[in-house]
């Protein structure tokens, strides 16, 4: 699962100073940088301060210049009565939803002034990272690879940026915090299990787009289908692919305790199992009472189960 804190990257860096014209050689760090952003669209939000002042530590920030977007007729209705408030976040909304989400948006530099030098903390926020904060997208629309996009394009983004002022590097660029969990399809992928993992994100996708039932018919078939492949992957042909079938060979095997076997056994097949085969797969039989909430809950729950049997197998493999 991915968490804000896994989509903020920081570096360490160390300016040195000319001691001997010191305000010269600040300004020239602060136009340097001012310039080299400018030409990627960044502006600066945060920069007046003094390196001779009583304080000592600054936080100069940058973030990325949005584009006007043309205004359906309800919006240019408002403008024309002045509500300039809505329409400007109208317009960075939309514009947001147009930019890929590894790109860097708000550069944050904590700097602190030391004796011969400037030490500085550089933090990237992607867009990912604002819109996960909105809302606007879910922890599960970025997978491991989209991950390494994101993590790869602002660590670059900081590095650049730093070496722009030579600033030496203290520490290198990382996410503030490492420990992820991705979900089920990319466990999937990582045990060849493509089909499968495609068939999950189409599941998610259609549960989150109102084809509910579409989706949660699209999780059964995913049940049906890797107990058995995962059983295959620990080098048994299982002859009774059922759920509780190749359960007990993952308990037999080690894979499972028995007070594990019977809490997924329940789980996966008392509950999921069944309740999935129940879903109505027919047009004149589909009904609005599983509400969104509904299939999301048993989609966690699914991805939660299966993603516990695909570790351990990973563990052991």
């Amino acid at each position: 699962m991915i968490k804000a804190q896994n989509l903020i990257f920081e570096g360490e860096y160390y300016v040195p100073l000319d001691e001997k014209n010191l305000k010269e050689s600040f300004e020239k760090i602060k136009n340097t940088l001012r310039n080299y952003l400018y030409v990627d669209g960044f502006v600066s939000q945060f920069g007046h301060f003094d390196i001779f002042g009583s304080s000592k530590f600054f936080t100069w920030r940058f973030h990325l210049v949005g584009e006007d977007i043309e205004l359906p007729l309800n919006y240019k209705i408002l403008k024309f009565f002045g509500n300039k408030e809505k329409i400007k976040n109208y317009q960075f909304q939309k514009w947001l939803q147009t930019r890929r989400l590894e790109i860097p948006f708000i550069l944050e530099l904590q700097i602190k002034v030391l004796k011969e030098g400037l030490g500085i903390i550089a933090r990237s926020k992607p867009v990912s990272y604002i819109r996960l904060g909105q809302g606007s997208i879910r922890d599960t629309n970025i997978n491991e690879q989209k991950y390494s996009y994101i993590e790869s394009e602002n660590c670059q983004f900081i590095s650049d940026t730093m070496s722009a002022i030579h600033a030496r590097e203290i520490k290198k660029p990382i996410a503030k915090s490492t420990q992820i969990k991705f979900g089920l399809s990319d466990g999937l992928r990582q045990l060849k299990l493509n089909e499968l993992a495609d068939l999950s994100d189409r599941a998610y996708s259609k549960i989150n787009n109102n084809n509910i039932e579409d989706g949660l018919v699209d999780l059964r078939v995913i049940l049906e289908k890797m107990l058995p492949e995962l059983v295959k992957i620990i080098g048994i042909n299982p002859e009774d692919q059922k759920i509780k079938s190749c359960l007990e060979i993952l308990k037999s095997k080690g894979f499972i305790d028995t007070k594990m076997f019977n809490l997924i056994d329940g789980t996966l097949r008392n509950f999921l199992y069944s309740y999935l085969s129940d879903i109505p797969t027919h047009n004149r039989e589909k009904n609005q009472l599983i509400t969104e909430r509904d299939a999301n809950y048993i989609f966690h729950l699914f991805e939660h189960s299966l993603s516990y049997l695909l570790d351990k197998i990973q563990r052991r493999n």
